[in-house]
Formats: structure tokens, sequence, C-alpha cells
């Protein structure tokens, strides 16, 4: 298994600019207010609100902030009302997009992506016709990397034997990627090694990849831009 991923613009990623700051701090206080709804207060026994949390500390929200939104999950109805949700697209050159989030109004977002999408040169597209060109993985990251007593040839045996699908190196990340219902067995056999893992988060990894040239590739970074800038997105998967 190489440390090379052959999955290639999985997700869009962008730095987090002051301008931008309270606009990806309501977003992340969101996802935390509904996964403890969901889920129960106490990350330790909610794995979804732990990403949530996870998520939030890597913008660098304030901790008193995570603690509040946590906190509003307890109060009656709120956060009762806001529904996930997911559309498919297509971008500059064909490429495929699919966008989720969370929102309170469903009318108000999909007006929002359709037309922030339309302007920037996509089009919408009809449910299923974008799906299919992805696979659903779980994604891990090892936490203990530095701290590890085991040569990276144990440890890369050791992520194979746990029943992994693949290994990717990012940004000196290890980054560890299986079938959603396998995750927690991957996590289990790493644990013996002494390996620590972040909670999985779920990634949609397509098929095939698409080549651009640079200029579809400078219009597409506009349109995943001005969708990051739309109050209800939360995630943007492409096949670039």
């Amino acid at each position: 298994m190489s440390g090379h991923s052959h999955w290639s613009g999985i997700k869009h990623k962008k730095e987090l600019t002051d301008a931008k700051r309270g606009k990806i701090f309501t977003k992340a206080a969101r996802l935390i207010t509904v996964s403890a709804k969901q889920g129960g207060l106490d990350p330790d026994m909610n794995p979804t609100l732990r990403l949530a949390i996870e998520k939030a500390k890597t913008v660098n929200m304030p901790k008193a902030n995570i603690e509040r939104a946590i906190q509003k999950a307890s109060i009656k109805d709120s956060g009762a009302n806001i529904e996930a949700v997911s559309y498919e697209a297509f971008g500059p050159g064909g490429v495929a997009m699919i966008i989720q989030g969370l929102t309170d109004n469903k009318n108000r977002a999909v007006g929002d992506v359709r037309r922030t999408v339309t302007k920037h040169g996509g089009r919408m597209a009809e449910n299923g016709s974008v799906v299919w060109m992805f696979t659903t993985k779980s994604r891990i990251k090892i936490l203990n990397q530095s701290d590890l007593k085991i040569s990276d040839n144990d440890l890369e045996l050791a992520i194979i034997e746990s029943g992994a699908d693949d290994i990717k190196k990012e940004d000196d990340e290890i980054l560890i990627y299986s079938e959603p219902n396998t995750t927690q067995t991957v996590q289990t056999s790493l644990e013996k090694h002494g390996i620590q893992t972040s909670s999985p988060e779920i990634e949609l990894i397509p098929k095939q990849t698409v080549e651009l040239d640079k200029k579809d590739q400078e219009k597409l970074e506009k349109i995943l831009e001005a969708l990051d800038d739309c109050d209800d997105v939360v995630e943007i998967f492409t096949n670039s």
C-alpha cells in the first residue's frame, strides 16, 4: 500500500481569513449544536459531536464558542429545524460537484446554491446524476504519530493488517481510509499497537478525476470560494 493516494481533489479546502472568520464560526457552531442535539452533549459518547468539535478547533474557534454551541443543544427546540441538504452540480470543464449543507430554510439554501453555481458558469444537476461518480469512505488520521515507538515499516504494516483500504500522507499527517462500516474495527486494531486516531470523517471520493486547463481551474476555484460563502454550505466535494 503506497503512502501516496491516487485520490486527488477530494475536498475543497480554503484558508481562513479574518473577513470570513465570523461566518465560518457560525457554520462550525451550527454543526456542533446539531450533532449534540442528535447524539448527546458528551463528545466522549458522541463521535459525531467529537468530530464537529475537532473541525471547529482546526479553524481556531475559541473554546467558549464551542461550549456555548454544545449547551445550545440542551435548549428546547434549539436547532430542531436545521436539516441536512445535498445538491449535485457540474462546474467548469464538466467537473462534478456535490455540495452539502445544514439549513433551517431549504428554499433559501437551494436558491443560494443555484444562483452561485449558475453565476460562475456551472449548472445544477438532477439528483443521482453526480453522486454515482463518487464512493463513500471513512477517513481517520493518526494523532500521536511523533510519539510512536514503531518504525515506519511497522506502522504501515499495522495499518494494512487493520483492514484499511488506503493511506495518504498530507501535510505531514497520515490519513487512513476505509469502508464506513469497518472503521471501528480499523481503529480497534490500531489501538493495540498504541496508535491513536481521530474521530471518523466521511469523505466522498471520486472514482475518476478530471484534468482541467488553467482557465477552467481558475473558474473552479472561484465557484468553490463563492459556494463557501453561502451561509448554509458546509462541505464541497469535486472530482478534479
